[in-house]
Formats: structure tokens, sequence, C-alpha cells
């Protein structure tokens, strides 16, 4: 699945935001592309709104993400999990 990050320097909340969709991408078949807001000036609508999350073509997550919230939306938009060798509890 297809997921747009909005970003820019030096925004903590970005920060964990980029943490928690490193780690689903981990997990999920997620292909994250962020893009900094203050380089790109067709985006500097978006400034004020990182970070923002883009999955697919809806804006899905703005300023916060938990790894449990962003797993279910991943799930309920059918994104498929990568395949795992790990076997047991």
């Amino acid at each position: 699945m297809r997921a747009l990050f909005f970003t820019k320097p030096g925004c903590t909340p970005c920060e964990a935001m980029r943490q928690v969709l490193l780690e689903a991408e981990g997990e999920f078949c997620l292909d994250v592309e962020e893009r900094d807001v203050t380089a790109h000036p067709e985006l500097a609508q978006f400034e004020m709104s990182v970070p923002l999350l883009f999955l697919g073509e809806q804006p899905t997550f703005r300023f916060f993400v938990t790894r449990e919230a962003l797993d279910t939306v991943l799930v309920e938009k059918g994104c498929p999990r990568r395949w795992s060798s790990h076997v047991g509890p």
C-alpha cells in the first residue's frame, strides 16, 4: 500500500510518527514516501498540518498516530502483511 508522509525538519511529532511508520513497514507491505513540506513550495499548504499521513489517496492521520491505530487502518484497507519466518507464539 502506498503511504505519503508529509513532514518538516525539527518536528518532534514528525519523528514520533516516522518511528511508528518504520515499525509498520517491517510488518506490512507498506511503501512510505516521505516529503518535506518546506522543500517543496507546492506543499506549503500542508506546513501547519504536519505530520500528515495519506494512505492511498486519503489523509488518514494528522499530528499523531499509535501503532495500534495504524495497524487497524492498514488491516481495514486490506494492506497485506509481509511474510514472516517466525513460527510459534
